[in-house]
């Protein structure tokens, strides 16, 4: 089950140069950590449970790495790289 998270593990690096949803990215990729170790510990997913925490993870990525750019937006932009355009009265 981990070996297929691995494709987007590799891209999250690289997904920053083609797509303006990095944080959305993140959530998914690092969400897919809760499915593991619950499956670890049960040995098996139970969807009841899994798909809450699964949906929780995202959401916590999301809105932390959303959060950390609103706070480096002004800081660090390489021209060639897309950031989420923020509304002016917002940065």
């Amino acid at each position: 089950m981990a070996i297929a998270n691995l494709p987007f593990q590799i891209a999250y690096p690289l997904i920053k140069r083609f797509s303006y949803w990095t944080s959305a990215f993140l959530g998914i990729t690092f969400g897919w950590g809760s499915l593991i170790g619950w499956s670890a510990m049960t040995g098996s997913l139970t969807w009841e449970i899994n798909a809450p925490l699964y949906a929780a993870g995202v959401c916590w990525a999301f809105g932390y790495d959303t959060l950390y750019a609103f706070m480096v937006h002004s800081l660090y932009q390489p021209p060639d790289v897309p950031a989420a355009k923020f509304p002016k009265y917002l940065i």
